[in-house]
């Protein structure tokens, strides 16, 4: 791998834990490269018969992988899935935020009689009021599911079992797609 490959490499490990380290377990270029090549060579290793031959053949697909020419591709995944998995999960507690603080807004009359002024609230404020936020928030669940999709393109890529944290977010995105689905208008 050339120096220019691993300075992006680099800087993209550092913008997608700049916010925090993204810990999901088994996503680690070793544990990764040896899931990969039992995943993609498993079939032509299995017919070598000599298993010395073997396991020098598969520890030559794990060395490409982990630190060869094919260690760029496997960590663009890998950074791949945790810059999206990071995006998703932020974005998923500031729509629950915003869900939340929307449906509250509603007990809050859209005007205040103050003093012997006389003032009526307008129904059809809050109304629209709510389409407005209901279709942001929409639109903010959209783009956690593009997330999320391009998280499950790069798990595939690499052959990796999808870990128990997406799955959980997965989950909870069906979730708040409901609530804010409930959100009347």
């Amino acid at each position: 791998m050339d120096n220019n490959t691993q300075e992006a490499l680099d800087a993209m490990d550092e913008l997608i834990n700049s916010d925090g380290t993204i810990d999901l377990p088994g996503l680690d270029i070793d544990t990764v490269a040896e899931n990969y090549v039992d995943k993609k060579y498993g079939e032509e290793l299995n017919k070598i018969e000599d298993k010395e031959e073997r396991d020098k053949m598969r520890q030559k697909w794990v060395d490409y992988y982990k630190s060869g020419e094919g260690k760029s591709m496997l960590q663009l995944e890998i950074n791949s899935i945790k810059a999206n998995f990071s995006a998703a999960k932020d974005q998923l507690t500031y729509v629950a935020e915003a869900a939340t603080s929307s449906v509250a807004s509603n007990a809050i009359p859209a005007v205040i009689t103050t003093g012997a002024a006389a003032s009526v609230a307008n129904p059809a404020y809050a109304m629209i009021e709510n389409k407005t936020k209901k279709n942001q928030l929409l639109s903010m669940l959209k783009q956690i599911g593009a997330f999320l999709v391009n998280l499950l393109k790069s798990i595939v890529m690499i052959a990796i079992a999808v870990p128990a944290a997406v799955i959980a977010l997965i989950k909870t995105l069906t979730t708040t797609k409901k609530a804010v689905n409930s959100i009347p208008v």
